[in-house]
């Protein structure tokens, strides 16, 4: 979960995306002054020189990076799962279909908290055979509808695409890209046409208070087939790291 070098501007954005879909999304580049998307080579890169590249490694770079932000509510809830509950937020494909044996040979994509499919590219990979579990998913990019279990064949993807699916029925809680540091707004996004849930968890974001039931706040999110938002909160709802949109959105597919 950590990107220190790379070969060519393709390696270093196929490692960024593939790094923030990981459980610890890192960029290690202490040993150059310039960021890597600016100059990949480590001596230009100290010598002040700027890669040809550099407008467009900067640009993908910054929509990986900002993906990840707009997912931090998301992983938040997953990661508070993973410490009471003990489900991973990151976890292989054959704990969700163990009954499907397509499942047990994927090696190469995982589920990336409940809701979410991964499967990240190398540089040079157009092309990728992803396992879907039952159930309708939707590509985040692009939009189209697969319904599962079945095995999607995606080709001619671009450097800008990354194969992430979204799990039908889910209302994902994605915050609002910002440079400001204090409470964060979440839009509530559905994918599909009818009823949706999800759950937002929160607690102070500072202290170990969390260890205490009664400090910890759930938020249940349901939608029928329009876009008021229903929320069901548990827990003192005191220190809020989020603020909740009141309605849902629904892209356009």
């Amino acid at each position: 979960p950590e990107v220190r070098h790379a070969a060519s501007v393709d390696d270093l954005v196929r490692r960024v995306q593939g790094v923030v879909f990981s459980a610890l999304s890192m960029i290690n580049a202490w040993y150059i002054p310039r960021p890597p998307w600016e100059q990949i080579e480590p001596d230009l890169n100290r010598a002040g020189l700027a890669m040809d590249r550099r407008d467009e490694a900067t640009t993908l770079v910054r929509e990986a990076l900002q993906l990840r932000r707009q997912l931090m509510p998301y992983l938040y809830t997953a990661f508070a799962r993973y410490a009471l509950d003990g489900i991973p937020p990151v976890r292989a494909m054959f704990l969700e279909a163990p009954e499907d044996r397509r499942a047990w040979t994927c090696d190469a994509q995982y589920l990336f908290g409940p809701s979410l499919v991964v499967a990240p590219l190398r540089a040079g990979e157009t092309s990728r055979e992803v396992f879907l579990p039952a159930g309708r998913w939707h590509e985040w990019f692009g939009g189209a509808v697969h319904v599962g279990p079945t095995v999607v064949t995606l080709t001619d993807v671009s450097l800008a695409t990354i194969p992430v699916f979204v799990r039908d029925g889910t209302i994902l809680p994605l915050a609002r890209v910002t440079e400001t540091s204090g409470p964060w707004e979440i839009d509530p996004v559905v994918f599909g046409d009818g009823p949706a849930t999800g759950e937002l968890y929160e607690d102070d974001g500072l202290t170990h208070g969390y260890r205490k039931p009664e400090a910890r706040t759930w938020h249940r999110l349901a939608v029928d087939a329009g876009t008021d938002l229903r929320v069901t909160t548990t827990g003192t709802g005191a220190g809020r790291l989020f603020v909740l949109a009141e309605t849902v959105r629904r892209p356009a597919r």
